[in-house]
């Protein structure tokens, strides 16, 4: 089973914070899991390596694929997912037309 998540794409807007991402392992004893990922996420995101979560908001545009890793108990597994932070869609259609 590996690394299970409800979706591999971490989606958002600037200035807005992110769905807790909450990755899971079965197959290694939650006491005994770190978790890493890579590259490093930019200032705004916040990483657990206890149990993986990802949490934050960001305030730029950012789109970028990283690797999620967790090991322990002579295991490792790892899984790529998307992190896509964009601008809010302004919601006066005048706004467009400026």
């Amino acid at each position: 089973m590996s690394i299970v998540v409800d979706s591999v794409v971490i989606a958002g807007t600037i200035g807005n914070k992110v769905k807790k991402f909450k990755p899971s392992c079965e197959e290694i004893s939650s006491k005994e899991q770190v978790w890493n990922i890579e590259p490093t996420l930019p200032e705004g995101l916040m990483f657990n390596v206890k149990n993986g979560i990802i949490t934050g908001l960001l305030s730029m545009k950012y789109s970028k694929e990283h690797s999620l890793e967790v090991k322990g108990e002579g295991k490792q597994f790892s899984k790529d997912i998307q992190i896509s932070i964009l601008k809010p869609m302004k919601t006066n259609i005048v706004e467009y037309i400026k």
